[in-house]
């Protein structure tokens, strides 16, 4: 039996957001709590499939849940009509090209997927 290490995660926007973030911002923004960037427009939230561990890595971190509850949460909020961002899964490396090419997109990916990329801004390095 192989034991596989949480990965490191990196949350990423783009390079041309100069907005700071604590962590609880990054939480609350991916619990439909901010909605906004703080130029009024909407911030577009990407997230990694489920089965994902740096998805599972981040959830348990930020959001203090496994990612199936996380996702459960967004799709109860979608079904209830009460989502007020809605949130992009896509796969890591889209994550990071719709971050390069996004200036109001926040996503996170393995740190390791993360080359010298100058559309792309690490806020913070999660384990």
């Amino acid at each position: 039996m192989t034991v596989q290490a949480e990965p490191r995660v990196a949350i990423i926007v783009n390079s041309e957001n100069s907005q700071p973030l604590t962590l609880q911002e990054i939480s609350n923004i991916y619990n439909d709590r901010i909605t906004t960037w703080n130029n009024h427009e909407k911030i577009d939230i990407f997230n990694l499939p489920t089965a994902s561990p740096a998805r599972e890595t981040f959830s348990r971190a930020l959001l203090g849940m496994s990612a199936m509850r996380a996702a459960a949460n967004e799709a109860n909020r979608h079904i209830t009509n009460t989502s007020r961002n809605t949130q992009h899964v896509k796969r890591e490396r889209l994550v990071i090209l719709s971050v390069a090419t996004n200036r109001n997109a926040i996503g996170y990916v393995k740190a390791s997927s993360i080359t010298q990329h100058k559309n792309i801004k690490v806020l913070f390095y999660i384990k």
